[in-house]
């Protein structure tokens, strides 16, 4: 296990900045877990927020040194928002009255999932089956919390519409899966 603090502003939220990132499951408002396949590993990282400007980071598995070096991006704190200047207008009134920070996990795969899943159904639906899918065809998750871990697009490719289906995918979305599982080569060539 590799654990480190990290400094964050004071008025960042834990749940409201990882939220947005597709991922991560969030524990409560000061705690958050992240499992995920890194280019080192499978990794595991917790977040848990233990003051005001302060985030213990503990991570497990052959990815847990990739797992270190995102986490700062995962809570945005990469980002520089000191010139960050919104149109007049709503955007404006919600930043002054709470800014906010934009967390990134730079894991292609796992957005193109929950993007995938995502579409014209409920968000406990796409989370379900993103859930199952992780469980039938993922890895175990490093770590003393468990979890699964989404399959490699490899594995992926390799499955058809009759595998997915029983996850609550229905024809469309799992040809659309399958499809940009078996383009994954190509289009991380484009990133």
């Amino acid at each position: 296990m590799l654990e480190r603090a990290l400094e964050v502003p004071s008025w960042v939220e834990l749940a409201s900045t990882v939220r947005g990132a597709k991922d991560p499951v969030l524990v409560g408002p000061s705690e958050m877990r992240w499992n995920t396949r890194t280019p080192e590993g499978l990794g595991s990282l917790e977040l848990e927020r233990t003051g005001a400007t302060s985030v213990q980071v503990r991570a497990w598995g052959p990815g847990a040194e990739w797992m270190m070096r995102q986490a700062p991006l995962l809570l945005g704190t990469e980002d520089d928002v000191s010139e960050f200047r919104p149109p007049p207008g709503r955007l404006t009134d919600l930043w002054r009255r709470k800014p906010f920070l934009l967390g990134r996990t730079d894991r292609l795969w796992d957005s193109l999932v929950g993007g995938v899943f995502g579409q014209k159904v409920q968000v406990e639906n796409a989370r379900k089956a993103r859930r199952q899918l992780a469980r039938r065809f993922g890895d175990e998750a490093p770590g003393p919390s468990g979890g699964w871990i989404l399959p490699a697009p490899k594995r992926v490719a390799e499955l058809g519409y009759s595998d997915l289906h029983p996850l609550g995918v229905e024809r469309k979305r799992a040809e659309i899966l399958l499809r940009v599982a078996r383009e994954m080569p190509r289009i991380e060539g484009m990133t």
